[in-house]
């Protein structure tokens, strides 16, 4: 089994929704049973990871922050449910975003009509909103390393940063001076 496989068959599991997070609430909460379930699923998604890491002979893994630009201050909710790096976070690994390019005024748009019928819901309409006046945005990617591996995170972060050079100011959503 691939690590990809035994991630996408134990995600359901870890990540649970908040209306369900309420509903436990009132329903008395997760049993000791199943933290204890959701704890050894956490756990032997980590083995994979750390194994299929050690076997691959990189570094690190390096993949986008989020699907979409950066998100305005304040207006993250929902939206920043579909980033990509909540992984380091579930795996406890060290990582870090650099900004390497920024949204071009004809790049800001989310067009739902090329998504499948069901795909264009709430997530797909709050994605397009916040993509209107996106441009000047940064748009970023992830660098993750294993456990106890800070310093390598940090050295591919700055090699990244020396060979993308960017040097653009976000420009979007700017808040406007106070005189």
């Amino acid at each position: 089994m691939t690590v990809f496989t035994v991630f996408v068959s134990l995600l359901p599991r870890l990540l649970i929704s908040h209306s369900d997070l309420f509903d436990r609430k009132e329903n008395g909460g997760f049993s000791a049973c199943e933290v204890w379930e959701l704890a050894a699923d956490l756990l032997k998604m980590k083995e994979l990871w750390s194994d299929a890491l050690n076997e691959s002979d990189f570094d690190a893994v390096i993949f986008p922050c989020l699907p979409i630009p950066a998100v305005a201050h304040g207006k993250c909710g929902k939206i920043m449910s579909v980033s990509y790096m909540f992984i380091a976070n579930l795996l406890g690994w060290p990582s870090g975003c650099v900004p390497i390019t920024t949204i071009r005024e004809e790049e800001q748009h989310y067009c739902k009509q090329y998504l499948p019928a069901d795909q264009r819901d709430m997530m797909a309409t709050a994605v397009a909103r916040e993509m209107v006046g996106s441009a000047g945005l940064p748009i970023g990617i992830s660098v993750m390393t294993a456990n106890y591996e800070d310093e390598k995170c940090l050295r591919v972060m700055k090699d990244i940063e020396k060979g993308v050079q960017f040097k653009a100011k976000a420009t979007a959503f700017q808040r406007k001076k106070m005189r």
